[in-house]
């Protein structure tokens, strides 16, 4: 049976780091069919990923570890399961050294990302890479850390209202 859905949220990411449990799970070739997926499927969503003390970071501007866990499973969805489109995204990312933020980007373009809940601080709307995208995000969370030009990006001519048919969630 194929999978419709990508649901490893509540793994327990206080007690093990994810980033490993990534790793075991996208190179594990013992059993390799295991997993299917359908082409599209309904959300992929993930664990708070700055939960387990080896991964709270210190804030420093000089050294910022990459951090891939989410994009290596996202390409491991595309490439080894052959997954082409995930309607909702959901990621409680690091607030200290986070994903980057161009190639969250272009994985909402590749993966067609109807629903968007990726916890990015202050993430600019313009790195959205083509009006096809904006069109097709129809929810949008976004995440303050209380910059005055992150907030106003978000609600001059080039933020929230080139998303059309985007709304923000209720809380």
């Amino acid at each position: 049976m194929d999978e419709l859905c990508f649901e490893i949220s509540q793994f327990n990411s206080k007690l093990y780091r994810v980033s490993e449990f990534v790793h075991s799970l996208i190179n594990h070739q013992e059993n390799a069919g295991l997993l299917w997926y359908e082409p599209t499927i309904k959300y992929a969503r993930f664990p708070p990923l700055d939960v387990h003390v080896d991964d709270k970071e210190a804030i420093d501007r000089n050294a910022r570890e990459e951090h891939t866990e989410v994009f290596d499973v996202l390409d491991w969805l595309k490439h080894k399961k052959h997954v082409n489109s995930i309607i909702e995204l959901k990621v409680p990312d690091r607030l200290v050294n986070p994903h980057n933020e161009l190639l969250i980007a272009n994985y909402v373009a590749d993966f067609g990302i109807e629903i968007l809940d990726w916890r990015f601080l202050d993430m600019s709307l313009s790195i959205f890479p083509a009006d096809t995208v904006k069109l097709r995000i129809r929810e949008l969370h976004l995440y303050s850390g209380g910059k005055r030009a992150a907030i106003s990006h978000w609600f001059s001519e080039e933020g929230l209202i080139t998303f059309p048919n985007a709304s923000l969630p209720q809380p």
